[in-house]
């Protein structure tokens, strides 16, 4: 008997008959409002900066509203935000305790809290959990922000990890927002910039930027937020930072398909799929796993020559060796650089056929003769296109153990066949000649 691949769809990835290959993409979010997942105060090997007693700390909370951008700062108003607040006075939003020690006299932080003195001197970082990016480039942060420092050492840096955690980079300083004139309320905004002094009142401020390529395609990659202070002032300072709507988001790609699907041929798996619109596309790579994971390319269509109407992509997998499951998809690739996936679909090349289809190639008429009667079953034909030109399903009422398809009105051509019902659903190729 032919051998014919067992027509079994897994599709992991359901968009209404299509993938999306061309929405933005937002692949991380917290507005910290509630289970934000972020762990509070805790060191990494950027943090080098020995601690005072009472150094400053992370909160989340109402303290430091988030009002949006070109906003004053101010509590209460129903917006949860991560900021940096002072130890000893407890969450008065971003506002952090400067100390003192030094120019007071006493020298190191030792001398400080010996003279009943407190010493706050600060390094620690706020992390994000992890993110996962995988399949997913052109990658972008972005948050509302406040920001300021003063003395030698008040500054907050933003970093990242590209290993769930285990070593971090610096990403960059974060640039100082600002400040504003006026009542920190909540019905206040920002009524005119201002010089920060350390009573005014912070800025909110938008940040954006590209994360490196090394934060693409990954499982674990975290963010944070890295906040120190020396203690050379001798009074608070208003704002030290507050973080809040994070976001980091993908690129749109170019294309739009439909899904991915596989039936059979002989001794081969055959993949295909439309695209209803391409723009800067570079190909599709195609990718083979023999139990859902650990996919490899097995490979690769350059794109069609008519790049605004409907194509039809066609892959045959002529190295699939029979009783195995496989697993197939595309990555679609983008000219920049860029890649999305498809859907996955399954398939088996099987010896074990219930259903035998003759003649083929066939002319006028061609019968499907089963090995068992049966009461149930669907058999359609497929073009090349995707389009059924032919379907039919019994209604029930008696067992059978053949069908004959009247061929007489379909074009001569290559067509898929689909046979499902009581047994497990097979396909195969057909050839109509005249």
């Amino acid at each position: 008997m032919t051998k014919l691949l067992s027509y079994l769809f897994q599709i992991l990835v359901i968009l209404s008959g299509t993938v999306s290959l061309l929405k933005a993409q937002t692949v991380y979010s917290t507005s910290f409002n509630a289970g934000h997942g972020w762990t509070l105060n805790t060191f990494t090997n950027l943090n080098t900066t020995t601690e005072g007693d009472s150094p400053n700390i992370w909160y989340v909370s109402d303290n430091e509203s988030n009002k949006g951008v070109g906003n004053i700062g101010g509590a209460n108003c129903g917006n949860v935000t991560l900021h940096m607040g002072s130890t000893t006075a407890g969450d008065l939003g971003a506002a952090y305790d400067a100390g003192g020690c030094t120019n007071l006299g006493f020298g190191p932080c030792a001398s400080c809290v010996a003279n009943g003195l407190y010493c706050v001197q600060t390094d620690r970082s706020s992390l994000s959990p992890n993110i996962n990016t995988t399949g997913i480039t052109g990658l972008t942060l972005s948050f509302l922000y406040i920001h300021w420092g003063t003395a030698l050492l008040d500054n907050a840096q933003i970093i990242y990890s590209i290993n769930g955690g285990t070593s971090w980079i610096l990403l960059g300083n974060l640039p100082k927002s600002g400040c504003c004139t006026g009542a920190a309320t909540c019905g206040t905004g920002c009524t005119a910039n201002a010089t920060c002094t350390g009573t005014h009142q912070g800025k909110w401020t938008l940040y954006s930027s590209a994360l490196p390529a090394s934060c693409q395609n990954i499982s674990n990659l975290r963010l944070g937020f890295r906040w120190y202070n020396d203690d050379v002032s001798t009074s608070g300072r208003d704002p030290s930072v507050a973080v809040d709507d994070i976001s980091i988001t993908t690129s749109v790609l170019p294309v739009r398909a439909s899904l991915l699907q596989s039936a059979a041929g002989d001794d081969e798996v055959i993949l295909s799929w439309n695209t209803y619109t391409e723009d800067n596309n570079k190909g599709f790579e195609i990718e083979r796993a023999g139990d859902g994971m650990g996919f490899g390319k097995i490979g690769y269509l350059q794109p069609k020559d008519h790049l605004s109407s409907q194509n039809t992509y066609v892959y045959k997998d002529t190295t699939a060796r029979p009783d195995q499951l496989y697993y197939y998809r595309y990555r679609q690739v983008d000219n920049d650089g860029r890649f999305n996936y498809s859907n996955i679909v399954s398939g088996e090349i099987t010896s074990d056929q219930y259903v035998t289809v003759y003649p083929n190639p066939a002319a006028s008429q061609v019968r499907f003769l089963f090995e068992h009667e049966q009461s149930q079953f669907t058999i359609e034909l497929v073009d090349v296109l995707g389009k059924t030109v032919y379907s039919y399903t019994s209604d029930g009422s008696g067992s059978r153990n053949d069908h004959v398809v009247d061929l007489k009105n379909i074009p001569p051509g290559v067509y898929i066949y689909k046979v499902s019902g009581q047994a497990k659903p097979v396909a195969g190729k057909l050839l109509i000649v005249r």
